[in-house]
C-alpha cells in the first residue's frame, strides 16, 4: 500500500507542470502538456515545462480596447465609417534606367 502512494506521489510529481497548466488556463496547453510527457524526464524539460505553466496569462481583450502587437482589431460596426490608413506608396526603380558601373 505505502508504494502504491509513493507512485501515484511520483506520478505526479512529475505531472505538476501540466496540473499547473491546466488549472491556471495557460493558452499553450497542450505545448506545455507534450513538454511535460516527453521531455519530462530530463530535469531541463521539466523546468521548462514548468515555467512554461507558470508564466502570466495575458487578460482578454475588452471590447473597444486598442489591439496589442499581435493582435487584431475589431472590425469596425455597420454604420460606423473609418478612413483608411495613409499608406506611404514606393516607386520602384526602373532597372533599365538605373544600371550600376
Amino acid at each position: 500500500m505505502e508504494a502504491a502512494v509513493q507512485l501515484l506521489f511520483m506520478i505526479g510529481l512529475y505531472l505538476l507542470p501540466s496540473i499547473v497548466a491546466e488549472l491556471r488556463k495557460a493558452p499553450n496547453k497542450g505545448s506545455i502538456i507534450v513538454i511535460n510527457v516527453l521531455l519530462g524526464w530530463t530535469i531541463i524539460g521539466w523546468v521548462v515545462a514548468l515555467a512554461m505553466a507558470a508564466r502570466d496569462v495575458p487578460p482578454a481583450p475588452q471590447p473597444g480596447q486598442f489591439a496589442q502587437p499581435g493582435q487584431f482589431a475589431q472590425p469596425p460596426q455597420p454604420g460606423q465609417f473609418t478612413q483608411p490608413p495613409q499608406q506611404r506608396t514606393y516607386r520602384r526603380p526602373n532597372p533599365l534606367r538605373y544600371r550600376g558601373n
